[in-house]
């Protein structure tokens, strides 16, 4: 859902279990969310599992970003 007309889901729907944000500061946070860098959604779609949010928290800079399209040991990436 999105923030607006037409979204499938309210704001403050209990059901949201993550929030993908760009900026560091949030006007309000829902304690039983996590807030992660959309960085988060594309590394986990790439890896086919939710990844730990950790290390995608806003204002930290995420993890080195490999693409899925790139054999990684060809590349050096081990």
């Amino acid at each position: 859902g999105w923030d607006g007309e037409g979204s499938p889901f309210g704001e403050g729907d209990e059901g949201i279990t993550h929030q993908v944000v760009d900026r560091d500061f949030q006007k309000r946070r829902v304690l039983s969310r996590e807030y992660v860098q959309p960085q988060w959604l594309a590394d986990s779609a790439n890896a086919s599992l939710l990844l730990p949010v950790e290390g995608y928290a806003p204002g930290r800079p995420p993890p080195p970003h490999l693409s899925p399209f790139v054999n990684d040991e060809e590349e050096g990436y081990v």
